[in-house]
């Protein structure tokens, strides 16, 4: 069996408890007796007689002593006694434990069973009959085992091995599941583009019906979204004026890619005043919203006007534009 461990050593003693807390200080001397009074002044000296006369006049009265000092303060009282001394402070913190004992050695090995006894010897063979000798007996039986020794006393708990080296790295788990896609996010700022919608020749003329289309404009990138505003203006020369108000109308047309579009437009007759001189005018405003986002290839828009009767001089024609970017067409 382990022999016990050793007693751990005491605990070392708890330090001197907090000093106690200061007397409280002494009462306050008696008040001193009230000094004695100091003597009254000497009665004042008395008039001398008037000298005979018819009746001589009456002395004037003597003056009045004057009032004796007060007496000196009294003496101070004596200091009160010293405070009670303060109560004993609380006992100090109980000390650490002692370290633990060192672990009791390895109990013994238990001692070796016992041999088992020897077991007897066999019986003697009869003697056989003359002439062929005897078998030889056989041999006695093995005696049996001893028994098992008693097992020694565990003994104590060996003391904590040093920590395992770290294991080596998982191998790398599979890729999570995507993520749902985010909100949109809100369309940030865009600019504004504009330029001339230029017409070649600037003129419209010939029968009913006579038009003509724009330079292609606007240079559009791919899979974007804009919203286009134009004015086009047209009028006869001054000179002529005899078809003034006719009717005119657009029709929008890309080139490059064809993205999906609205195109709507109202006709405004007026008079342009220009360095006095008046120009009777026939003004198209138009507004396209142009959905881009299927439109794999950048695009230029065109503007084809057509006037609504037969003129042999002509209509002047020209424009302007504004182009927005946009985030969508709804």
């Amino acid at each position: 069996t382990g022999t016990a461990g050793a007693n751990g050593i005491n605990g070392v003693a708890g330090s001197s408890g907090p000093a106690g807390p200061t007397g409280s200080q002494g009462l306050v001397g008696l008040t001193g007796a009230t000094g004695t009074a100091g003597a009254n002044g000497g009665a004042g000296a008395t008039g001398g007689t008037g000298s005979q006369g018819l009746i001589g006049a009456t002395g004037s009265q003597g003056l009045i002593g004057a009032t004796g000092a007060n007496g000196g303060p009294g003496a101070t009282g004596a200091n009160g006694g010293p405070g009670a001394t303060g109560g004993t402070g609380p006992q100090g913190a109980t000390g650490s434990q002692g370290l633990t004992g060192a672990n009791g050695g390895p109990g013994a090995t238990g001692g070796t069973g016992s041999q088992g006894a020897t077991g007897s010897q066999g019986a003697t063979g009869s003697q056989g009959a003359t002439g062929a000798n005897g078998g030889v007996g056989a041999n006695g039986g093995a005696g049996q085992q001893g028994s098992i020794g008693n097992t020694g006393s565990t003994g104590n708990t060996g003391n904590t091995g040093s920590t395992g080296n770290t294991g080596n790295t998982g191998s790398t788990g599979s890729t999570g599941n995507t993520g749902p896609t985010g909100n949109t996010g809100n369309t940030g700022p865009s600019n504004v583009y504009s330029g001339a919608i230029t017409f070649s020749g600037n003129q419209i003329l010939g029968s009913l019906g006579a038009s003509k289309s724009s330079t292609a404009f606007g240079s559009f990138a791919a899979n974007k979204s804009y919203l286009v505003r134009y004015y086009i203006t047209t009028y006869e020369l001054p000179t002529l004026m005899n078809l003034y108000p006719y009717p005119v109308s657009t029709v929008a047309t890309f080139t490059g890619a064809t993205p999906t579009f609205v195109h709507r437009y109202f006709v405004a007759n007026g008079t342009d005043w220009n360095n006095g001189n008046e120009k009777p005018t026939v003004t198209i405003v138009g507004e396209i919203a142009i959905d881009g986002q299927l439109a794999a290839a950048p695009f230029e828009l065109q503007i084809t006007v057509s006037i609504g009767v037969a003129s042999a001089t002509g209509m002047y024609v020209s424009g302007q534009y504004f182009s927005q970017l946009v985030g969508a067409v709804g």
